[in-house]
């Protein structure tokens, strides 16, 4: 199943499959680092108290991470850029039933993130983790 959205951002099309999408140039061909689609993610305040779980819209784009509330939105309620971000994969045990998680530290907020599944997990992880400082679970 497919279906056309715009960036809400660029104003770019973006091709939105049923899986993990994948942004579309001009030409139609795959931007092979840039993806948009839903995720669910949960932060930490300043004392590392959680909030709740909410599903938004992802955009990764221009080595930034972008957040909107639906895809129709138009314009992002949060930008990460990536460069300043770290990145760490988390225990499955960690979660419960969101396992298919992974988590970014940006400006000493703890954003984490839980996919719909491990192979959209992986693709996600794998795409930030070309713009991010990346680090294994427990190090320091």
């Amino acid at each position: 199943m497919e279906q056309d959205e715009v960036d809400g951002n660029t104003g770019t099309p973006i091709k939105i499959l049923s899986k993990a999408p994948v942004k579309q140039d001009e030409d139609g061909d795959n931007k092979r680092d840039e993806m948009a689609g839903s995720l669910y993610y949960i932060t930490t305040d300043a004392e590392g108290t959680f909030g709740d779980w909410s599903e938004k819209w992802f955009v990764l784009s221009d080595r930034s991470l972008y957040m909107y509330n639906s895809p129709e939105e138009g314009g992002p309620i949060q930008t990460i850029p990536l460069c300043e971000a770290t990145l760490t994969e988390t225990s499955e045990s960690d979660w419960g039933d969101k396992s298919t998680c992974f988590q970014m530290m940006y400006e000493n907020i703890q954003y984490y993130f839980s996919a719909q599944d491990e192979n959209i997990k992986s693709e996600w992880f794998e795409k930030i983790s070309k713009f991010t400082s990346w680090k294994e679970d427990g190090t320091d």
